[in-house]
C-alpha cells in the first residue's frame, strides 16, 4: 500500500486534550520517551483555543501508542478542569 503524502509514520496524534494543555505541556509530557520536534495544537480561528487535538512528530520513531494511553492517563489526572476519569 502507497505511503499517504503529507502523513509521516513518526508523528503521533494525540486527541482529547484538556484546554488548559498548551504546545509547551504536550512537548513536556512525550519528550521523555524520544526526541521530539515541534509540537502542533491547531488552533479554532473563532476562539483562538486549541481544538482539543495536537501532533507530536518524533525525530526517529513514534513510541509505542501505550505511551500515549498513559501520557493524556496523567494529564486527565491533573486537570482541574475535569473530575477525574471523564472523558
Amino acid at each position: 500500500m502507497p505511503e499517504m503524502q503529507g502523513v509521516q509514520k513518526n508523528t503521533l496524534y494525540v486527541g482529547g486534550l484538556p484546554e488548559e494543555v498548551n504546545e509547551s505541556i504536550l512537548h513536556a509530557a512525550f519528550i521523555p520517551f524520544e526526541d521530539i520536534k515541534d509540537v502542533k495544537t491547531p488552533l479554532d480561528q473563532a476562539t483562538q483555543k486549541h481544538r482539543s487535538f495536537g501532533f507530536v512528530p518524533f525525530l526517529e520513531r513514534a513510541p509505542p501508542p501505550w505511551i500515549t494511553w498513559m501520557v493524556l492517563s496523567f494529564m486527565d489526572v491533573c486537570s482541574p478542569s475535569r473530575p477525574a476519569g471523564a472523558h
